[in-house]
């Protein structure tokens, strides 16, 4: 698949924090976030 071809990749969106996150955010709530968005990203090109 080429990338950015939407007849090759399935569905895409962008995930956006708008202003961020706190600094004082634990790295492993923004890991288990990123993982969440992944999740779904890899069921909605399925």
């Amino acid at each position: 698949a080429v990338a950015g071809d939407p007849d090759q990749t399935g569905p895409t969106h962008v995930f956006n924090l708008g202003h961020g996150i706190s600094q004082h955010t634990p790295p492993e709530n923004v890991a288990a976030l990123v993982d969440a968005v992944h999740a779904v990203s890899r069921q909605l090109r399925a």
